[in-house]
């Protein structure tokens, strides 16, 4: 008998830690380039972007059909890139969000530029595993933002001649070297959850 409550109590542990983990924001860098007139852009930019659509509560997903709601902003964050390439470290937490679409406001050169629906999440099709993550995110500053300026010579990485982002698998950082003590406090905040206190 003992076994038995023993190995139900374990079966238990692993279901929380399985669903605890799967809650977790995973340490993300990601390589952001400007282009400018079809050519690499080597100015700061200073740059948000934000997602808009429909959040809930932790718990099963909530499936809401187009129409039915007003989509509001869910998700943003906001970086300085001050060259060609930069790295930003955002972790692109998006549990309990549905995305309709993403917007980039930026500024280069003192000249403010606006890029709509360029993608139905901040960054997709990244190299990832469980401990990190990296990306690559790609603009094209609009036609007439800017004047040609301060232009980088990309060492194998060619411009992307579009008004929208592309985003491609990029070289994974290192791990993180405390997970362990993030996993445990994620199931922590989750039990916590369970009986309605707040972390």
């Amino acid at each position: 008998m003992k076994t038995a409550n023993a190995a139900a109590f374990a079966a238990f542990i692993l279901v929380l830690v399985a669903f605890a983990a799967a809650d977790i924001a995973i340490p993300t860098i990601t390589k952001v380039y400007f282009d400018n007139a079809g050519a690499p852009y080597d100015g700061s930019v200073s740059f948000t972007v934000t997602c808009y659509g429909y959040s809930w509560k932790p718990g099963p997903a909530q499936d809401k059909a187009p129409g039915t709601y007003e989509p509001t902003n869910v998700f943003s964050f906001t970086a300085d890139c001050p060259r060609y390439g930069c790295e930003v470290a955002e972790n692109y937490y998006l549990n309990y969000r549905h995305l309709d679409w993403c917007d980039l406001n930026g500024t280069a050169a003192g000249k403010d530029f606006y890029i709509h629906d360029y993608s139905g999440r901040p960054v997709s099709d990244c190299n990832e595993d469980f401990m990190n993550r990296a990306c690559t995110l790609r603009f094209s500053i609009p036609p007439g933002t800017i004047t040609p300026g301060p232009s980088a010579t990309p060492s194998s990485t060619p411009p992307v001649p579009s008004l929208y982002a592309s985003v491609t698998p990029a070289v994974t950082p290192a791990p993180q070297k405390n997970f362990l003590s993030a996993l445990f406090q994620q199931i922590t905040c989750f039990i916590l959850g369970l009986f309605g206190q707040r972390c």
